[in-house]
């Protein structure tokens, strides 16, 4: 959910949002949303990236113009990118455009962004550090990059933008991308494309730094906890729209990793009411049922954190914690499936809650049978009432569009690596990936995360 969260150690282009944690400590991946017009009290804060050009082509040789619009008047701004340290300028020289507009830029030859596009990074490669004067935070900064051996992709014209057989792309005005309307875009995709599609996904290339989400408009569903409801025709759908996700920072966008898994999976889960998921929405309480795609509820805002462990019965009812099993990471668990209408009741394991919701665990810690709270599947169904449509009947093939906002249009490069990334949600092996400042990582797509229950379509045509 688009929430705020506090924290020294800020991720500008990383990964954001509901979504799993980018360290290995139990952690939030979302960036907070700053308040602020740039003048007067306005906290110290970077609420907008953007790159000249959005997308650098591996073969590009000229430098690399970076812009970060702050609020809050910081006096300095300054790039780390390994020892070295670059300031920033606001003045209207070195490739800054308006003097005092609270827009920092620099300008930094790409060779020094292309030598960190390192496989493990997945075509996003990790610059540097970027600090603000007066800001507690520190701003991991990404860059994207596209490389000949993704190919390149035509994009065809449209009214009001272009478009791939993945992806459609429109121009969008500054205040269009900075008070975003997801309802206006989507009745704006719809003006030109079929009722066909069981979510959207928004990608804004330099919206505002905020967290990644899912925003439910039709759920016809019962069981989840969840009341059924359905917005979705003042959005331009009559009939199939359930639910759209919100990228704000377009280096989110892959469709074959954690985030978009995540955030999809949103539509179903997790809004149970009893105790003890009441206080835990919308992500789950601590426990073993947290060990999941979906994460646990990081207070004080509820985004969506990682719980990194696994848990081995001790023989006396209680559990040992371990190191968190790369299966759980990347595949939905099994009570996970049944709210998503992909797995019977009885395939349901039973699953606990920590009492204690902030103890602060540790692998090799011992939970005995008075520190954890047992759930089972029945509880869900004495409470919610069972998942209907259930897995007999239930949806399993789902379509999806992707839909990019950028202030100018997207060139051949960007149009190639976002569609790529759009791809790879279609695939049914795993893939290499990175998330926020992680790399290396291996991903699930939708298929084998679903167990292959599920398939999930991304084509636009």
């Amino acid at each position: 959910m688009s929430l705020r969260l506090a924290s020294t150690v800020l991720f500008l282009s990383a990964l954001a949002g509901c979504g799993s944690g980018a360290s290995s400590t139990p952690t939030a991946s979302g960036n907070p949303q700053t308040s602020g017009n740039g003048g007067g009290n306005a906290e110290v804060a970077a609420t907008r990236e953007i790159w000249t050009p959005y997308v650098i082509p591996s073969t590009r040789t000229e430098p690399v113009l970076y812009e970060v619009v702050t609020t809050g008047r910081p006096g300095t701004v300054t790039l780390t990118v390994d020892a070295t340290t670059i300031a920033l300028r606001d003045d209207g020289q070195g490739g800054d455009k308006v003097a005092g507009d609270g827009t920092w830029s620099v300008q930094l030859p790409v060779a020094a962004i292309l030598a960190k596009n390192t496989p493990d990074r997945v075509n996003r490669p990790l610059i540097g550090a970027l600090r603000l004067n007066g800001s507690p935070s520190t701003y991991n900064v990404i860059a994207e990059v596209w490389t000949p051996d993704l190919g390149t992709r035509s994009a065809t014209p449209i009214p009001g933008g272009q478009e791939t057989d993945y992806l459609v792309n429109y121009t969008a005005s500054t205040e269009q991308l900075t008070r975003f309307d997801p309802a206006f875009w989507a009745r704006t995709f719809y003006a030109n494309h079929p009722d066909e599609f069981d979510f959207l996904n928004f990608v804004l290339v330099g919206g505002v730094r905020e967290n990644r989400h899912h925003r439910n408009l039709r759920i016809k569903v019962s069981g989840l906890g969840v009341d059924p409801n359905d917005v979705a025709t003042g959005w331009g759908s009559a009939a199939r729209l359930q639910g759209v996700n919100v990228y704000p920072l377009s280096s989110t966008l892959d469709h074959g990793a954690k985030g978009f898994l995540h955030e999809t999976a949103h539509q179903w889960v997790s809004y149970l009411k009893m105790t003890p998921f009441g206080p835990a929405n919308p992500h789950w309480p601590k426990g073993s049922v947290a060990t999941g795609i979906m994460g646990f509820s990081m207070p004080p805002g509820a985004v969506g954190g990682e719980f990194p462990f696994s848990f081995t019965g001790d023989g006396k009812g209680g559990y040992v914690a371990g190191p968190q099993d790369p299966m759980d990471r990347t595949t939905f668990s099994m009570i996970e499936l049944y709210m998503m209408g992909l797995a019977g009741p009885d395939e349901v394991p039973e699953y606990f809650v920590l009492k204690n919701q902030v103890l602060d665990l540790a692998p090799g810690q011992v939970l005995g049978i008075n520190d954890i709270e047992k759930i089972r599947v029945a509880d869900i169904i004495a409470s919610a009432g069972p998942r209907v449509p259930g897995v007999a009947t239930s949806q399993k093939a789902f379509r999806s569009a992707t839909i990019i906002l950028s202030e100018r249009p997207l060139d051949t490069p960007a149009i190639s690596l976002y569609d790529y990334f759009v791809r790879r949600g279609e695939a049914r092996v795993e893939l290499p990936c990175s998330e926020g400042v992680l790399g290396g990582l291996t991903c699930k797509p939708w298929y084998l995360a679903t167990r292959g229950r599920s398939t999930m379509s991304l084509r636009i045509r």
